[in-house]
């Protein structure tokens, strides 16, 4: 496969709905984003639940394929926070908490849900909060981690 086209990136260990950890390249997360994404796992295991992903960084490709098999619901790759390791697709009824408590400690630590709720299972962490890098755009926030976008 050669070398990884992604900078900016921490891989991680996380549960997943695939029967094992979340695979490569889909369990790495913005690197500002690594200690907020590893205090989250504590927390949630101190509240006797867990954090089960089926998604959390997609690279372009990933996402453009989502977007053509799921034109209603997957955003173009420049939208996507996924594809700036800036989003999760968790796995609501394998967390062992009620969704408001779960809510609660993703936003403890800057992981919002979208204001739409359309998604409910989809928290990111965008530009605007926490102290990490500001980006003034989702495609910059992506542009960040590639090396070819």
């Amino acid at each position: 496969m050669g070398s990884n086209p992604h900078k900016h990136l921490a891989r991680v260990e996380v549960d997943s709905i695939y029967g094992g950890p979340l695979p490569f390249p889909l369990c790495q997360v913005a690197e500002d984003c690594l200690e907020s994404f590893l205090q989250l796992q504590a927390d949630l295991a101190r509240a006797g639940g867990r954090l089960v992903l089926s998604d959390l960084f997609r690279p372009y490709y990933l996402q453009e394929e989502l977007k053509r098999r799921k034109p209603r619901l997957a955003l173009a790759p420049l939208r996507s926070f996924h594809c700036a390791g800036r989003a999760m697709d968790v796995t609501l009824g394998a967390v062992g908490l009620e969704y408001p408590r779960l809510r609660e400690i993703m936003a403890g630590h800057h992981w919002f849900p979208l204001l739409s709720g359309r998604e409910p299972w989809h928290f990111q962490r965008t530009r605007d909060v926490g102290p990490g890098r500001r980006f003034t755009s989702v495609a910059e926030a992506v542009r960040w981690v590639s090396n070819d976008r």
